[in-house]
């Protein structure tokens, strides 16, 4: 898509730093299958059974806020953000004015409620903004925004048209006071996506007949109206920063995003929103199969009953369990080898087939469905040879499974 996204990070708004939250290390790995196999002695090294989720340690709270006019991809970038964190172990939580606004009775409201003149309806759309917004702090507040023993990221994104300097300055102010009343520092990021490119906006403005504004409606009528609204929010938009940013087309500008986690919003949004012509080379080591470390010669099937401490360390935490001996690995590692691949794949404009064991596929299909990262290990897939075809959507990716046959060895786990 060419766009423009521009990014304007604040600093921490009261605190002036990040908290931080600890990662302990045991003792593990190492070893190697026994000429008994019902012995599996671990060689202490450095390496944890359990391997650690980064986003564990790091104490960042953030508000990404969007910014942007109707139909120029804001929607679009906090699903691709979302999906993302999600895959990263982030506990992120999407917030959308609009679908607030519908929810409150105000569906299929007319290009007339967003005249900035109308003093009534702006007072109402500044409102339900601040309420969702409201939302969203009280979210990353409350325990059950990752967990009760918790100490790592987390991140809200407040998906709104915040196109006024007014606008913005009340969700600084709002944010701040709740920073105010946290023990926390809160990081709050504006996110701005800029779209000039004409046979783009026709095609967005078409997918927005399809919400909850216009499913109802005449196609013809409905966009006629939603052209009236768009026209209502360019009489006072005003974008971030420089003027002559709006000339940038295809590129990211990005100020203060020098966190953690901003690092890597920056570097997804390079990829979700950059034209790509040349040809990108999948980062292949990072599609190999899980490492069973000494594991690897064992039969299928005979994890449980051979080596059943193994075992139940496993079912006790399938994301984060590491297989004993030199190289083993865990589906947290998994995941971080198949970051630079899933951005890769997110630059792609064509079709692309990629090939994999059973493992990587379920941290792909994690990936691509916004599976929560603790329900990955779990992913259903055939063992065997098959396809699994999935569909970009302005929502999401449709998938189709497709056995082929059977040529799969056991599981290590099978019974």
């Amino acid at each position: 898509m060419r766009e423009v996204e521009r990014l304007l990070s604040a600093p921490p708004l009261v605190s002036s730093g990040s908290g931080g939250g600890g990662g302990g290390s045991g003792g593990g790995g190492g070893g190697s299958v026994p000429s008994s196999p019902t012995q599996l002695v671990r060689i202490p090294s450095s390496r944890s059974r359990y391997a650690v989720n980064p986003m564990s340690v790091i104490g960042e709270r953030v508000v990404i806020a969007m910014v942007g006019l109707p139909a120029r991809g804001k929607s679009y970038t906090s699903r691709a953000i979302e999906h993302y964190f999600t895959f990263l172990g982030c506990p992120v939580k999407l917030f959308n004015a609009g679908s607030r606004r519908r929810d409150q009775g105000l569906a299929g409201a007319a290009s007339s409620f967003f005249d900035p003149s109308n003093s009534d309806a702006k007072q109402q759309r500044d409102q339900l903004a601040m309420e969702t917004l409201d939302d969203l702090l009280a979210w990353l507040e409350a325990p059950h925004a990752c967990d009760e023993t918790w100490s790592g990221c987390a991140c809200g994104i407040f998906d709104a048209t915040n196109t006024t300097v007014a606008r913005r300055r009340a969700v600084i102010e709002r944010c701040a006071r709740a920073e105010r009343l946290s023990a926390m520092p809160l990081r709050l990021v504006f996110v701005e996506s800029i779209c000039n490119d004409e046979e783009i906006l026709r095609h967005s403005y078409r997918l927005k007949l399809s919400n909850g504004d216009y499913a109802q409606q005449d196609p013809e009528r409905a966009l006629v109206d939603f052209l009236a609204r768009v026209r209502e929010y360019e009489k006072v938009y005003e974008t971030i920063g420089e003027d002559e940013a709006k000339g940038y087309e295809g590129e990211l500008v990005a100020s203060g995003c020098n966190t953690f986690l901003m690092s890597h919003l920056v570097s997804l949004l390079h990829a979700v929103h950059r034209d790509w012509s040349a040809s990108i080379p999948l980062p292949l080591k990072a599609l190999n199969e899980l490492c069973f470390g000494s594991l690897e010669s064992l039969p299928g099937g005979k994890l449980r009953h051979s080596f059943p401490e193994e075992y139940a360390a496993r079912a006790k935490d399938p994301l984060h369990y590491r297989y004993p001996g030199v190289g083993g690995e865990s589906y947290m590692d998994l995941v971080t080898n198949c970051r630079e691949v899933v951005l890769a794949l997110e630059r792609m404009r064509t079709d692309v087939a990629v090939v994999c064991d059973v493992a990587v596929a379920r941290v792909l299909l994690g990936y691509f469905t916004g599976t929560p990262i603790e329900q990955i290990p779990e992913i259903a897939i055939s063992p065997g040879l098959g396809l699994v075809e999935l569909v970009r959507g302005h929502s999401g990716f449709s998938i189709e499974h497709h056995d082929i046959f059977d040529v799969g060895r056991p599981s290590l786990l099978a019974s």
